[in-house]
């Protein structure tokens, strides 16, 4: 485990500058301009999210978001085998938390003060959330220029040798991954057996 989330795991491909690899540089712009094209259609795919939908859990014991005395928490056990299915509220903690954390890892700072177990009640403050926390990341890219080919250092373990063309080609698998599963259960809410009173609320497209 290389810290907070525990639930990233990663297995990233090497990219190196120099004779066996490419340019750190040319690479930087080809991943940010992945990242503007991943953020711009999940955020598009998530307009008109509904609390119902934020909270709807399509089988019984669903990771999900619940809310506790001081705020807002995830449920994380990163024991559990199979993981359970999870809410859309919990894939968007997530995919927060990682962000968050690769980017005080990676760069020191990050975008909110908030604890890594903790999350909001809300979609419009989780999706918030995390396009700052994407933001923030990819903004940290971009300042290293082409200090993105250096080692990320002790902060990263075992993956210390990798460099932050590798992390962030890791960060968009996993922005792209769960975003397709939010799409998923969008869907699933859509097409569901039995809406609740408040009616369908049509996915983003």
């Amino acid at each position: 485990i290389i810290g907070p989330p525990a639930l990233c795991p990663w297995t990233p491909s090497p990219c190196q500058d120099g004779p066996m690899g490419y340019d750190v540089t040319d690479a930087l712009g080809s991943l940010r301009a992945a990242f503007d094209t991943s953020r711009a259609e999940l955020l598009g795919r998530l307009d008109g999210l509904s609390s119902d939908e934020y909270f709807w859990e399509p089988v019984p014991g669903c990771w999900t978001v619940t809310q506790v005395a001081d705020g807002w928490t995830a449920a994380n056990d990163p024991e559990a085998e199979p993981a359970p299915v999870t809410t859309i509220a919990w894939r968007l903690w997530h995919l927060w938390d990682c962000f968050e954390s690769y980017s005080e890892r990676a760069f020191g700072t990050r975008d909110s003060g908030m604890p890594y177990d903790r999350f909001v009640g809300t979609p419009i403050e989780a999706l918030t959330l995390l396009r700052r926390a994407i933001d923030h990341f990819t903004a940290g890219l971009d300042d290293l220029g082409p200090g993105v080919g250096e080692p990320l250092g002790s902060a990263f373990g075992p993956f210390a040798e990798r460099n932050h063309i590798d992390l962030g080609q890791h960060a968009l698998r996993e922005l792209n991954a769960h975003g397709a599963e939010i799409g998923l259960l969008r869907d699933l809410w859509f097409h569901r057996a039995e809406p609740c009173s408040t009616g369908r609320s049509t996915p983003g497209r």
